[in-house]
């Protein structure tokens, strides 16, 4: 298999030499036709022994070529062998293939997309015919890049093994002059970029060697803009960092003569001259995008491709139908309009900005108009849902709209079947409100929430159509309790608690309540709690199983009675 990478590789190679063509253009049959005949197969045929049938770079070939090099080809391999037969990754051990021509100890590793994995005789094993390589820096692991002039020869030595245990049957070696001159291998931004916000723009050239320290000096940017090229100690990169905005609508060229120089004293192959234009000042997204529908939001983003004169956006700014607002600045080219109480909803809303409005350097900017529709005034959803069931008996029901709600209204649209006692909860530029039942609710009862089209927006926009929902409740029943049924080696005067799902009717705690054998003590418990205890007077018997029980007397402060009678039972110790 090969990666999107090599075909790219191998496509950008088309100027190299006729052969180069053949190997590039021709399909991966027509290759393997010169080596062997046969279909796919071939690939793990065992009969066909391994041979390299293309390199990249070719050998005897000079530069430049389309591998790993600073800027651009960073994630780019080293070299490139493709082989007549899917060759074993695990037989490329130290050694294997090997690189001279680098000035330090140097190590061949797989580059990271290299081969997929496939199953053979039931263990995970990589294979591919073609490999792609990183050389790297034996001691820093880090990846070496080619220098300038130099010749470099690779050898694949015969212990590689194909995915059927065979192996080369001499040493494949192959020679390459990589980067023949020294040259610009990146401009940034890139030759004929268009739209470049003037306010984030910087510059950046990046050489295939490390450059000269006075090699800043030269480079330029035409027309002038007020900043500084630098070099960051021994490095490929000179960088420009603005001290001022570029221009709107400029076209700029960056100028790299070819009097620059590297560390080692080679001028630069040719000159070059790279150039990209800046965006005019305009309006470059909004939320809501222009011819939005169904927007729900109460606030209006507009962002522009420059620095804002801010204290021009508010005699700029025009809405139709008209909403009070306010206005917010988060950065320099970004301000937001909030709707006081929110947007009319089902309305078309158009947003116009005059020339008057104007960027930080007093650029005006062109008349802009855009519209968008808000929704029709609904219920987004409910808490608890439509159909939902166990619904605990403390929960709150909560209503959310896509609008802010008029709370005076809140009320009267409220309904509940059955009949429930509680209160509201109400917040104010708020799209939802909650009530909360006094006493819970009761257990194992499907209730009936409406929300009439009473309910209105702040701006008086009603429901189209009233909104129903319905739930079914948990019963009611007892959580927990302590000591756990099947305790054992319980401390003689430890209390006895209960818990439940719901606020418990007090005074039916006692009656509710037993223990056997009888143990004399008091229960106690909190107004509105879930919960009750009971603490003995004297002390368990030793060594005794004692069953206490909970029966359906017990009623929730809603009214329900217990579902099941409820029991459990512990031993206690010594």
């Amino acid at each position: 298999m090969k990666s999107p990478q090599i075909n790219s590789i191998k496509f950008s190679l088309v100027s190299m030499s006729v052969i180069a063509i053949f190997f590039l253009v021709g399909c991966k049959d027509s290759l393997k036709t010169t080596v062997v005949s046969g279909g796919d197969g071939d690939l793990s045929n065992p009969s066909i022994q391994p041979q390299v049938v293309f390199t990249l770079p070719s050998s005897g070939s000079t530069g430049p070529f389309k591998v790993f090099n600073p800027g651009d080809g960073v994630a780019l391999p080293s070299f490139v062998i493709q082989f007549n037969k899917l060759m074993s990754t695990y037989s490329i051990q130290t050694g294997t293939i090997i690189c001279s021509g680098f000035d330090k100890p140097v190590r061949i590793a797989l580059h990271s997309q290299s081969a997929y994995p496939v199953y053979k005789m039931g263990k995970v094993a990589a294979y591919d015919d073609v490999l792609e390589f990183d050389v790297r820096d034996s001691s820093s692991n880090s990846r070496m890049y080619y220098e300038v002039g130099k010749t470099y020869s690779v050898t694949v030595n015969t212990s590689i093994e194909d995915i059927n245990g065979n192996h080369l049957l001499q040493p494949y070696t192959f020679s390459f002059t990589p980067e023949p001159y020294f040259r610009v291998v990146t401009t940034y931004p890139a030759n004929g970029t268009k739209d470049i916000l003037p306010a984030y723009t910087y510059a950046y050239v990046v050489f295939n060697n490390i450059v000269s320290p006075d090699a800043a000096s030269l480079l330029q940017l035409s027309p002038a803009v007020g900043g500084k090229w630098s070099v960051q100690g021994n490095s490929r990169y000179i960088s420009f960092i603005s001290t001022s905005p570029f221009n709107f609508n400029t076209t700029y060229t960056l100028i790299v003569p070819s009097t620059v120089k590297d560390q080692d004293g080679h001028a630069l192959h040719e000159s070059v001259a790279s150039t990209f234009t800046t965006t005019g000042f305009r309006v470059s997204s909004t939320s809501p995008a222009n011819g939005e529908e169904n927007v729900t939001h109460t606030y209006l983003y507009f962002n522009f491709t420059g620095a804002l004169d801010t204290g021009s956006v508010r005699s700029a700014f025009n809405i139709s139908p008209y909403v009070a607002g306010t206005f917010q600045f988060y950065n320099s080219s970004q301000f937001q309009f909030l709707a006081e109480n929110g947007f009319s909803m089902n309305t078309k809303y158009t947003i116009t900005l005059s020339p008057s409005l104007q960027s930080a350097s007093g650029v005006t900017l062109s008349p802009y108009s855009m519209s968008f529709t808000t929704a029709p005034f609904q219920v987004d959803y409910s808490y608890p849902s439509d159909g939902s069931t166990d619904v605990s008996l403390n929960n709150a029901i909560n209503i959310q709209c896509n609008a802010f709600v008029d709370t005076a209204s809140a009320r009267s649209a409220f309904s509940i079947s059955p009949a429930t006692a509680g209160t509201f909860q109400l917040y104010r530029n708020s799209n939802s409100f909650s009530f909360m039942p006094i006493n819970g609710l009761l257990p194992g009862t499907k209730y009936s929430v409406t929300i009439s089209t009473a309910l209105r927006t702040l701006q008086g926009d009603v429901l189209s159509s009233p909104y129903s929902f319905s739930f079914t409740t948990d019963q009611f029943r007892v959580t927990s309790s302590y000591p756990y049924n099947g305790a054992t080696s319980v401390y003689r005067n430890s209390n006895i608690s209960i818990s439940c799902n719901a606020p418990l009717d007090t005074s039916t705690i006692r009656s509710a309540f037993s223990i056997s054998p009888t143990v004399a003590g008091t229960v106690t418990y909190s107004a509105s709690s879930h919960y009750f205890y009971f603490y003995p007077s004297v002390s368990y018997t030793a060594n005794t199983t004692y069953t206490y029980t909970v029966s359906t007397a017990l009623k929730s402060a809603s009214g329900g009675a217990l579902a099941s009678p409820f029991s459990a039972s512990f031993t206690t110790g010594q």
